[in-house]
């Protein structure tokens, strides 16, 4: 997938002030590690969670929220070994080649239909018999506990690692390369949940005003600036 790199003025300042703005495009690098470590805990009782059809962001919350409701229920969290976020991070989480086989005799729970990022104790009364995960499993909740695991886990594999550093260095401005400059990472979410049907259901978007007093508010604290935005709709970032 391509990466689309743009340079644009930052609310109205000019190119001569110390103030830039990079606008990526989705931004895709690509990895096959695999690995297959010891179950994470001690219960035969599996979990996992269906992740197909799914970007970055909700990937993170299953795995999150997997690790955290295996902990809770003393289940094992099991993944496949297509299991995307493999891509991007060095997991230390059980690949099997046959979940489905793994699984055996076991239940689907659906969290479809519930508020946004709301959380269902439900989850907790698991751990009898292996389950599989439908949903997006988005409150903080899930995974409060766990923040320790979750840091181990979530290492970037190096060639990402890599990447992003030769990315950001071939897009540092050249008056640049010698003088110290802080730079600030802006994520802007829009697509499909700028639609009536998932704002109704409880999800929302940062405002074009929220984005220029935070960046207005980094530009007080900062002689030297570059804004690095990642977003699903750079048209509108670039308004």
């Amino acid at each position: 997938m391509a990466i689309t790199v743009l340079e644009a003025d930052v609310c109205g300042d000019s190119r001569g002030d110390g103030r830039r703005m990079l606008a990526l495009g989705d931004v895709f690098v690509p990895g096959n590690s695999r690995t297959n470590p010891p179950p994470y805990g001690p219960s035969r009782v599996y979990l996992t969670v269906d992740y197909a059809n799914k970007r970055l962001g909700n990937l993170l919350f299953n795995f999150a929220s997997t690790l955290g409701i295996a902990r809770m229920t003393n289940m094992t969290p099991i993944y496949g070994r297509d299991f995307a976020l493999m891509k991007y991070f060095r997991l230390n989480v059980t690949l099997l080649d046959d979940i489905d086989n793994a699984m055996g005799m076991s239940v689907s729970y659906d969290e479809y239909g519930r508020r946004a990022c709301a959380y269902d104790p439900f989850v907790e009364r698991l751990g009898t018999i292996n389950t599989r995960l439908n949903g997006y499993y988005q409150s903080w909740k899930y995974f409060r506990q766990n923040e320790h695991d979750l840091r181990a886990h979530l290492h970037f594999r190096f060639d990402v690692l890599s990447s992003s550093q030769e990315f950001l260095r071939m897009n540092t401005p050249p008056q640049w390369k010698l003088v110290p400059f802080t730079r600030v990472g802006i994520h802007v979410r829009r697509g499909d949940i700028v639609r009536d049907y998932f704002q109704n259901y409880g999800y929302t978007v940062a405002t074009e005003a929220y984005f220029t007093r935070a960046m207005a508010l980094f530009k007080e604290q900062f002689p030297r600036i570059q804004f690095v935005v990642c977003s699903d709709d750079i048209a509108w970032c670039l308004m």
